[in-house]
This record gives structure tokens, C-alpha cells and sequence, in this order.
């Protein structure tokens, strides 16, 4: 018997529900488990990469459509779900499988960007000049890394750049459960960061235009990336 074709909806629901489990596995300290929370990673992993080209495929032929359309209303919100599941390099691949005129790849463009994907990237991805396609949306991913009900309950406001603030606290067995959920909070935000084009030297966060509310979780951003949290590596194996 076939199965039948999955929805974008469905692949999602399956993609994100995997990639948190792979990053709480990535956000354990190396122990005797690291060898079998890698196989199991990668079993996930390796599971979720075709669901992921139909995710992009998908995406990119429903991106299309709707460029070749004046008149269609902005692709949406939901056009974050998608990059943030598939990732943004395969969806600018099954793009360019494309016959696009060079306003479809602008407006296209203007789309993955607005939705806080790296202009550059898109740039690159579509092959549209600089003149074309300007400007940086990343804040449009802040609730993405960093909600504001997370950032409460891993008490980021108390983070400091203190290196012996972070040891005595590394050292404190009460806060164990808590250094776990930061270590996942970061794996994922380093996720969302790749899924969208970003890098580790020029993370997303560098990129915001932020109102004061909202600099203060780009500053929490930037101290979870320098715990002792963020550099725990639990399956020894790279996050897609």
C-alpha cells in the first residue's frame, strides 16, 4: 500500500517535534551516553532529510505560484515555519530549478527576506543583483530564537559575561535542570540561525534593528551564547 503524500502541515509537525529532541540530545554534557545519543541523532537526522526536500520543494513551488501572481496577498507568516523546517539553502535550491523572470526572483526574494531570512543568502540563492534586493529583516526572527516566556523561565536576566559568575553557577547542583533547558534554549536558537542563512561569527541577532523591549532579548541572545552552556556538545555530531 503507498502512502499518501504529506502535507506541508503534516512534515512540519513531524520536523519540529525532531529537531527538539536532537537538540536536547545536543544539550547534554559528553558522558558514557554520548555515543548512543549520536547514533540515535543521527537516525533522526537522516530520517528527516527527504521530509525536508519535500518540505522545500514544496515551499518553493507554492512560492512560485504565487509570484506569478500580482495580485496574491504576502505569502504569509507561515513562510517562517517552513524555512525554519526545511532550511533556507534548500528551499533557494528547488528555486532555482525554476524558470523565473527576474521580478518573480525579486519578489520571491523580498518574501524569504521579509520573513528573516539572510539578504545575502537570498541574494546569492537567486542570483539577484544588490540594487535589487536590500535591507536585513532578522528581528522578524526574534520571537523564533528567543520567546519571551523562555527567556523569563531560564532566568537570562540574571546571565552575566562573568566567567567566575558562570563557574560557581556551573558548580551548583540545584541549577543542573535549569543548565540543561538554557543548553537546549541555545541549540535551538543556533538552529534557527542556520535554517535561515546566518552564521556563528554574524548570528542573526547582530542583524536587528530593535526597539528598546526588544534589545534587551538580543542582549540575552548574545550572553546564552557565551555560557559554558552553549558550548556543551552532547552527540559529537553537526546539527542540520
Amino acid at each position: 500500500m503507498i502512502a499518501p503524500p504529506q502535507s506541508p502541515r503534516d512534515l512540519i509537525a513531524r520536523i519540529k517535534a525532531d529537531d527538539f529532541t536532537v537538540c536536547q540530545m545536543m544539550a547534554h554534557g559528553r558522558d558514557s551516553q554520548t555515543s548512543t545519543r549520536t547514533k540515535n541523532a543521527q537516525t533522526i537526522i537522516d530520517g528527516l532529510a527527504g521530509r525536508r526536500v519535500l518540505l522545500a520543494r514544496a515551499t518553493a513551488d507554492d512560492l512560485c505560484r504565487w509570484a506569478g501572481n500580482t495580485d496574491a496577498p504576502p505569502f504569509g507568516q507561515h513562510l517562517q515555519d517552513r524555512i525554519d523546517c526545511a532550511g533556507l539553502d534548500q528551499i533557494l535550491l528547488a528555486l532555482q530549478r525554476a524558470a523565473l523572470s527576474p521580478a518573480q526572483r525579486v519578489r520571491i526574494g523580498e518574501a524569504l527576506r521579509d520573513a528573516g531570512a539572510r539578504t545575502g543568502a537570498v541574494r546569492a540563492g537567486l542570483n539577484i543583483p544588490h540594487p535589487e534586493l536590500e535591507l536585513i529583516r532578522a528581528e522578524a526572527l526574534l520571537d523564533r530564537l528567543l520567546p519571551v516566556e523562555r527567556a523569563a523561565a531560564l532566568q537570562l536576566d540574571a546571565l552575566r559575561p562573568n566567567p567566575m559568575t558562570a563557574s560557581l553557577e556551573g558548580t551548583d547542583p540545584q541549577r543542573r535542570t535549569l543548565r540543561t533547558e538554557r543548553a537546549t534554549a541555545y541549540q535551538r536558537a543556533a538552529m534557527v540561525n542556520r535554517r535561515f542563512g546566518y552564521t556563528v561569527a554574524h548570528p542573526a541577532w547582530t542583524y536587528m534593528h530593535l526597539t528598546r523591549e526588544n534589545k534587551v532579548r538580543a542582549k540575552q541572545l548574545e550572553l546564552l551564547s557565551r555560557t559554558p552552556e552553549a558550548k556543551r556538545r552532547g552527540i559529537t555530531l553537526q546539527l542540520p
